[in-house]
């Protein structure tokens, strides 16, 4: 299943697995949860859209951030709170990761830019946000310690984090953020914008869904709708035989692809929400296990040690993780496993003539499919057209412009 957490500014239905991008692997039809509590794995075509899934949905990280507790401070208007925000946010990602930056941005005056309006439409009513948290989290990100090649969504400081909302579960709503449950639900076509409050799962409850292959963890918890024999989406499997019940995925350390252990429950997540793999001979038994940063070894097949972090690529000659090359809009790319992949907001599809080339970013108001590139720039998103019942052409829109969202 994908999830969408933690983000207020996104109602359109072509952003399954992150702000802007699309996928074929929603595994659910008539309903699909908004959001998704850590970094979902991509197809290449769309690790720049999926950047701003985990880091780069600019206002979305802080305005969830609440500031009970917090020493009082002087009150400052949002445009201010949200520039302060964007300026740190910017420099902290360039400086954290600016491999990830140039996926997400050609310049840093686009990046503050374009943060800026996301952050300012990013408060949604019913949630925690205010400009207040907004500064907090602008502070907080000033002094965050980097190295140079750690993703930004691991390094997050904790007044950047999400926050639950106040709506109940049945209410309607356009983010998680705005759910007393922390997850936003959509009920209808798989690109419909807005959605409804639903409970969360927890372990050995039934799974949810008209089809019963859908858990809905806690925010930050990996949780597995599993069958007697199998969980779903592992080895392939779409709907496991009922009954089925929610499972939590395995930790770090722990053993998996155990011969003859029914269900084969995958690895999870681990705390920071990085993937674990499960390393080990195919034959099994293996150990789960941290996915592998920039510089550290890795094996693509899993066998000697993890795969690569979702931003790297494990080089087969030297067996260490390194950084993806990069192309700008109107380069050559690659949707198979080699790169090189596209930059500044930039998507990877086929001309005409049957070459795969990076397709720019869509201006604001620009017509836009849902499910296709080029893509809408970051904050703007592709807002399905008026009547069309099968929501799949739009316009690029900016958060709280015409959405039509509840609330």
């Amino acid at each position: 299943m994908v999830t969408r957490r933690g983000n207020p500014l996104e109602c359109d239905r072509g952003l399954r697995l992150g702000p802007t991008s699309s996928s074929s692997a929603s595994p659910t039809v008539g309903t699909t949860p908004l959001d998704r509590p850590g970094p979902p794995r991509f197809p290449r075509s769309m690790v720049s859209r999926a950047a701003r899934s985990r880091a780069a949905i600019a206002g979305a990280a802080a305005v969830f951030a609440a500031c009970s507790g917090q020493l009082a401070k002087p009150i400052i208007p949002l445009t201010q709170a949200c520039g302060d925000y964007a300026k740190a946010y910017c420099h902290a990602e360039l400086t954290c990761d600016a491999w990830w930056f140039r996926t997400d941005w050609t310049d840093v005056g686009t990046c503050e830019q374009r943060t800026t309006l996301a952050c300012a439409a990013g408060i949604q009513p019913e949630t925690s946000g205010s400009p207040a948290a907004i500064e907090s989290c602008a502070e907080a990100l000033q002094q965050l310690p980097c190295d140079g090649g750690t993703a930004l969504t691991l390094l997050l400081p904790a007044a950047c984090r999400s926050q639950l909302g106040a709506r109940p579960d049945g209410a309607a709503c356009s983010g998680s953020d705005q759910c007393r449950s922390g997850v936003c639900t959509l009920v209808g076509p798989p690109n419909a914008p807005c959605g409804v409050c639903s409970p969360v799962s927890t372990p050995g409850e039934p799974c949810l869904g008209p089809a019963h292959d859908m858990c809905q963890g806690p925010q930050g918890e990996e949780l597995f709708c599993c069958g007697p024999d199998v969980c779903y989406g592992v080895g392939g499997a779409s709907v496991p035989s009922p009954p089925t019940k929610c499972v939590a995925g395995l930790k770090a350390g722990d053993a998996c692809n155990v011969p003859g252990a029914t269900p084969a429950v995958p690895c999870g997540w681990d705390a920071d929400a990085t993937n674990l793999d499960c390393v080990g001979p195919a034959s099994g038994p293996g150990t789960c296990v941290r996915e592998a940063n920039l510089g550290q070894p890795c094996d693509d097949n899993k066998v000697k040690a993890p795969g690569c972090y979702w931003s790297l690529e494990c080089n087969p000659t030297t067996g260490l993780c390194e950084p993806f090359p990069l192309s700008a809009a109107g380069g050559s790319c690659d949707l198979g496993a080699n790169g090189p992949m596209c930059s500044g907001q930039s998507a990877c599809g086929s001309t005409s003539g049957g070459q795969n080339v990076c397709l720019a970013p869509l201006t604001d108001g620009a017509p836009c499919q849902l499910d296709a590139p080029p893509y809408c720039t970051y904050p703007s998103s592709c807002v399905p057209t008026q009547g069309d019942a099968t929501y799949a052409a739009g316009t690029c829109v900016l958060p709280g412009t015409g959405r039509g969202c509840p609330g």
